[in-house]
């Protein structure tokens, strides 16, 4: 989450771009896809629509994924990792998780709420041991939330579903700080630093890191080699430079 700071769509299929290109390698379990209207699109006629989209967006890279009531229908990757030097991207390398990491987040905190071990509509503020200021994290950006009246009132459900009020993150802000910009509850504005204050919570109550929370909790990694776990982990702390890291181990 804070290291790979806030999604990418994820209905019939996943994409994850990165910025034209041939198809590096492609995974076929089936002669055709299945759309949600119950039509069908072949197999190439898929890969030719995808390579057209990606050259007419110029994007330098990318790996898409269908998925059909659980089971994988196509994957394949499309153009450049890395441009110079020129490496090809592939349907295994490790890129930048960014907000995908939300909903792994966010499934992890609902288990947690299922179990009684978080709470969704105690305000946050409540749940942390000291005053959000009081992190040398937060010490600067939360300095104005902190003595906001409404930050007493902002929950984890409402920081989850992008509705607190705060902004996406501080780091974009002029004054690099904290604010809420609408009375919690109110309206909704994507803030990755909401979510990044929910993982601080529970942080705080675990007494660990949440990379290690996410790789111990049964079912979200099921199915993961070693290796694969040990990329998520990798990806949840330093997602910057990942995957040329994970090219010079192969």
């Amino acid at each position: 989450m804070k290291a790979a700071a806030s999604t990418a769509g994820l209905i019939s299929c996943v994409i994850v771009a990165l910025n034209a290109a041939q198809p590096a390698t492609t995974a076929k379990a089936a002669g055709s896809i299945r759309r949600l209207d119950g039509s069908t699109i072949s197999i190439a006629d898929a890969e030719s629509f995808a390579k057209k989209t990606l050259e007419q967006a110029h994007v330098t890279g990318a790996q898409l994924a269908v998925l059909d009531r659980g089971q994988l229908v196509w994957s394949a990757a499309f153009g450049l990792r890395r441009v110079d030097p020129p490496l090809p991207m592939e349907r295994t390398t490790t890129t930048w998780a960014a907000s995908i990491t939300k909903g792994v987040f966010g499934t992890y905190v609902t288990q947690l709420v299922e179990r009684g071990e978080f709470a969704l509509d105690t305000p946050l503020a409540a749940q942390l041991p000291k005053p959000i200021d009081a992190y040398d994290e937060y010490r600067e950006s939360a300095s104005v939330l902190a003595n906001d009246p409404g930050w007493p009132t902002v929950t984890p459900r409402m920081l989850l579903a992008h509705t607190s009020g705060l902004g996406n993150l501080a780091m974009f802000a002029p004054d690099k700080k904290m604010r809420l910009h609408f009375k919690p509850g109110t309206a909704y504005t994507y803030s990755g630093d909401g979510l990044n204050l929910v993982q601080l919570a529970i942080e705080q109550k675990k007494g660990r890191p949440l990379d290690q929370l996410i790789q111990d909790r049964p079912g979200l990694l099921q199915g993961r080699t070693r290796r694969r776990r040990a990329e998520l982990h990798d990806l949840l702390r330093a997602p910057s430079g990942l995957h040329d890291r994970v090219d010079q181990q192969r």
